[in-house]
């Protein structure tokens, strides 16, 4: 995951609300660019550092849910509606090696407006971008003197992880545009110093698309803002990620794309119990882990679904036949709850988190996943606690994920994050226990290349359907 975590940021004032600029736009697609890799090399070697930099970052974005959720109760504001207007959508770059780890896609800020590119994080709720005058930053910096529009409040802001890395700066407001729709006064932490491995992506800054109650500027954020004011034809926004560093990946805003899916999509509303009854993330209740044998599991998935195959689609070159075909052969990735398919831990609270690579579970749930599965046992300690290992040459049975009466496979490709070292017979799962807070787990792009994902904030839902770049697949659903 991205370094630049927003949710970590200590702002310390109340900031100016952000402000919705009429658009005459429909809707409009980011095209998304991949992640860096969590494995390396040609044959697909487990890359630990990058992993365990992850979790670091895991682990502070969770941090201290329950005072976020109280302090967002007591803070709650009045939001005033307006006409609706437009929406809008942009491409996105899958960052890939031998595994794609996350998507990212561009941005402008600034009057006249400046480019730079961020990670599209559903975790976290603030817009975080590099000034000009940043020490140590990478990627496309703002500067903020050739803009008419900026302001800075002065008010310091700090990042810091748990291995010191971090990055420090100051509250701004400026004027924030993402596939072609527009927010005036939007609050951001501009950054100045960075230091250690804090941003270690090819992506500029962060932009957060979580709830208000999660903004640690205590401001609207961007999409909330566009949303609640009914600025968007639709409230909504859309995520395709490809695999293997296909092209095509797609956040769609107040839009969803058809030609990214097949079937129906299937909705699940948000739960907010897990976080005390306030909205901070798009969380789902879950009936949790499954595991299928390999025979019985139905084609696709994480049984007999193969290696995560093309990311075939994107052309709509085939006829009806084929797509009815390949929509009906996506719809039997979701499996009702069956014997074949057996419950492998309790109940979640599945935070549905784009700007995290992989799946993070309660101990207890990733435990008993694994000894469904044949062979996997703890990994050693060098790789990290809550890590698992089973053998590379298993016919590995459907790994998925419940929600309703309905189990979502995780293509075995996704699952598997490469050997454990260059040569070794065993492989890491892709499924790790991580103990952030009650039964949260939280559900990276490890899942949601599988799955189209919708965020419906109008209905407060999200809603799945079988993603185009599943295996086997050969034309986009149709519409």
């Amino acid at each position: 995951m991205l370094a630049l975590t927003a949710s970590s940021i200590l702002l310390l004032s109340s900031l100016a609300s952000a402000k919705p600029v009429p658009q005459k736009r429909n809707s409009v697609a980011i095209q998304l660019r991949p992640r860096v890799n969590y494995a390396v090399g040609a044959t697909k070697v487990f890359n630990r550092n990058a992993v365990q930099q992850e979790r670091k970052y895991v682990r502070n974005k969770y941090a201290n849910v329950n005072d976020k959720a109280s302090a967002a109760a007591a803070a709650a504001a009045t939001i005033i509606k307006r006409a609706p207007a437009t929406s809008g959508a942009d491409a996105l770059t899958d960052e890939f090696d031998t595994i794609d780890e996350f998507y990212y896609g561009p941005l402008s800020i600034g009057t006249p407006p400046q480019s730079s590119t961020v990670d599209f994080d559903t975790g976290s709720s603030d817009l975080v971008i590099p000034l000009s005058n940043c020490k140590g930053c990478a990627g496309e910096l703002f500067n903020a003197k050739k803009s008419t529009t900026f302001k800075d409040t002065k008010k310091p802001f700090n990042i810091t992880y748990e291995d010191q890395s971090g990055a420090a700066g100051t509250v701004c407001t400026e004027t924030v545009t993402v596939a072609g729709v527009t927010v005036k006064g939007l609050s951001f932490g501009g950054v100045t110093t960075e230091a250690g491995n804090f941003n270690h992506g090819p992506n500029a800054g962060l932009l957060g698309l979580g709830f208000e109650g999660n903004s640690e500027a205590g401001a609207t954020p961007f999409f909330e803002t566009l949303a609640s004011t009914n600025k968007l034809a639709l409230p909504v926004f859309s995520f395709y990620m490809s695999r293997d560093g296909g092209s095509g990946s797609e956040l769609c805003f107040g839009c969803i794309n058809s030609a990214k899916y097949a079937g129906d999509i299937e909705y699940y509303p948000l739960d907010p119990s897990a976080t005390n009854g306030t909205q901070l993330y798009w969380n789902i209740a879950s009936t949790g882990l499954f595991y299928g044998s390999s025979t019985t599991g139905g084609s696709g998935g994480s049984g007999s679904g193969g290696d995560g195959g093309d990311n075939g689609g994107d052309d709509g070159g085939d006829d009806g036949d084929d797509a009815k075909k390949t929509g009906s052969h996506r719809q039997s990735l979701i499996k009702s709850d069956t014997p074949a398919s057996r419950a492998a831990s309790s109940a979640l609270a599945a935070v549905i988190d784009s700007g995290t690579t992989l799946i993070y579970v309660p101990v207890a749930s990733a435990k008993a996943l694994y000894a469904k599965i044949p062979g996997a046992k703890a990994a050693p300690a060098d790789i990290g606690a809550g890590f698992y290992t089973y053998p590379c040459s298993a016919n590995l049975g459907t790994v998925s994920i419940g929600f309703g009466s309905k189990q979502y496979a995780i293509n075995p490709s996704d699952f598997n994050l490469g050997q454990a070292t260059n040569g070794s017979t065993e492989c890491v799962g892709g499924i790790i226990g991580e103990d952030v807070g009650g039964n949260l787990a939280i559900v990276g792009d490890e899942f949601m290349k599988n799955w189209y994902s919708v965020f419906d904030y109008g209905k407060r839902r999200v809603g799945f359907a079988p993603s185009i770049a599943t295996k086997d697949s050969k034309a986009p659903a149709s519409s």
